[in-house]
């Protein structure tokens, strides 16, 4: 019987930690129940065998966090997704294993191990209170490409996990949960189409802003991924994402919104493809995403 892993990406700014909220992790943390109890509602469910947390914000690399936390007055991403791993784990069964992957994207773009920047950025921020000190002397953090809209988080960390989890082979459901409706989780469903998720990676698009009433909720239909694994996602991010000037030259439209970078790197696995892929799947998933048939 094959291994089910549940995977949950999660933003920071306006979903895990609110503008304003500056508190311990564990405080920040107690209210966000509706959040961790969809969580648990989620795992329960679906019987999950182990859950995965990872960084859903753009905070990718020790820069943009400490940019955020001063421009949000909020807390640093890595202590508060840390702690909600330890959280959940003592919520949920003693058996079921919880654990948080550390990838960035600053150690894809740096080429570096996964968990570098993670464990480098963590030092420090400490217990996460204030992430606003002065760098570390003589420390060299590595950085990342910004995307506004996260193709390249979720490119990465589905290839990642795919390939993690690929021996022996498992199902997994890939949760990425945002607070931005039409910016961000409306543009991604139209963006990645079965072709660009990995076999065996079903993509799940939820919805949560923690200063809305409501709780989080499923937007769209699961995509489940027909494409193969990318052994070399990380050099494949780097080649079309390695400099953003000619991002502009690269702009689609999405609901009549541009958004940039992204056409490259859909025609690059359109071609890669879409010749491995049986007709009537191919035929699905340009029906999914009409970007690819630019």
């Amino acid at each position: 019987m094959l291994r089910k892993i549940g995977v949950f990406s999660i933003d920071h700014d306006g979903c895990l930690n609110n503008r304003r909220e500056s508190d311990e992790p564990k405080m920040i943390l107690a209210k966000r129940e509706k959040l961790i109890s969809y969580l648990i509602e989620r795992i329960e469910k679906n019987g999950y065998s182990e859950v995965v947390l990872m960084v859903g914000s753009n905070r990718q690399d020790i820069i943009l966090d400490r940019m955020n936390c001063e421009n949000n007055f909020n807390i640093s991403c890595f202590p508060l997704i840390s702690a909600l791993k330890d959280l959940l784990q003592t919520q949920l069964s003693e058996e079921l294993k919880v654990t948080l992957d550390p990838l960035l994207l600053a150690d894809v773009f740096s080429n570096k191990a996964s968990g570098y920047a993670f464990n480098l950025a963590t030092k420090e921020s400490g217990t996460g209170k204030s992430c606003c000190g002065i760098f570390a002397k003589k420390v060299k953090h590595p950085s990342t490409v910004l995307d506004p809209i996260k193709t390249n988080i979720l490119f990465a960390q589905m290839h990642h996990i795919a390939l993690t989890y690929s021996t022996p082979p498992a199902i997994i459901d890939y949760h990425f949960i945002d607070d931005e409706h039409s910016k961000i989780l409306e543009p991604l469903n139209k963006i990645f189409n079965p072709l660009i998720i990995p076999t065996g990676v079903t993509l799940n698009l939820h919805h949560y802003a923690c200063s809305e009433v409501g709780g989080p909720k499923l937007l769209f239909a699961p995509q489940k991924g027909l494409g193969h694994i990318d052994h070399g996602y990380a050099a494949t991010l780097r080649r079309f994402c390695s400099e953003q000037i000619p991002f502009v030259k690269n702009a689609v439209s999405v609901s009549g919104e541009a958004y940039y970078f992204h056409k490259p790197l859909l025609e690059f696995y359109q071609a890669q493809q879409a010749d491995a892929a049986p007709q009537s799947e191919e035929s699905s998933a340009q029906e999914h995403s009409p970007l690819l048939a630019q």
